[in-house]
């Protein structure tokens, strides 16, 4: 039988804009930690300031809509040729291709944990930065790093926390002794950066005892 062709829908409304974002998924399909810190919630944070319409996407379903702005990151391509699709539709549709990096995935080091995962996607990368009208970065090393002939001049927006996170209640009355809470998060790959704080950690604990709380998310291995 042929192959069935579904229809385009234009999300494009006058006076909105209208982004399809792919974020980068794990196997199971759930979104990853850096698409909701680098794009899910940034975007849906400006929805509820700007007329931005927002929706998510796999690869193959992007296909299927049109949009001011095709957003995706990292990984969420799985492969070159899943870029390419990606890169030819926004041109085809005419929407503003965003890739958004936080790491260097060009270099991947070849004592890293997932090298033997990683390293080969390298060409996916680079064909998303050279089709890509704008690129993300976290840093400034970062952009200059990725900053290339062909490519748009990457754009440094860096992480932050989400400041909806401090618009809680005042604290009761009872929650004032409270502990002061420090927050250390990251995958298993960053047993170097947690090397560099630990001293500063253990002082911290050292000083102040149980008046303050130290929670270390993933780090190492």
């Amino acid at each position: 039988k042929p192959a069935v062709r579904l229809a385009t829908l234009d999300l494009r409304r006058r006076g909105r804009t209208s982004v399809v974002l792919v974020p980068e998924t794990f196997e199971d399909g759930s979104i990853s930690p850096c698409a909701h810190i680098r794009l899910l919630l940034p975007l849906q944070h400006a929805s509820e300031r700007a007329p931005i319409d927002l929706v998510l996407a796999s690869p193959a379903e992007a296909a299927h809509y049109r949009a001011h702005v095709l957003a995706t990151q990292r990984y969420a391509p799985a492969d070159t040729a899943t870029a390419r699709a990606l890169i030819a539709h926004a041109r085809e549709t005419g929407a503003a291709l965003v890739y958004d990096v936080d790491d260097d995935l060009l270099n991947i080091p070849r004592d890293h944990a997932d090298a033997a995962v990683l390293r080969p996607r390298a060409p996916m990368v680079r064909a998303m930065l050279g089709g890509a009208e704008a690129i993300w970065t976290s840093t400034v090393p970062l952009a200059r790093a990725l900053t290339g002939p062909g490519r748009a001049k990457p754009v440094v927006l860096a992480n932050a926390l989400d400041e909806r996170l401090w618009q809680a209640a005042s604290p009761a009355p009872h929650e004032l002794g409270a502990p002061v809470r420090l927050v250390m998060m990251g995958t298993h790959t960053h047993h170097a950066d947690m090397a560099v704080v630990l001293p500063a950690l253990e002082r911290l604990a050292s000083l102040f005892g149980d008046r303050v709380g130290i929670d270390v998310i993933g780090m190492t291995g």
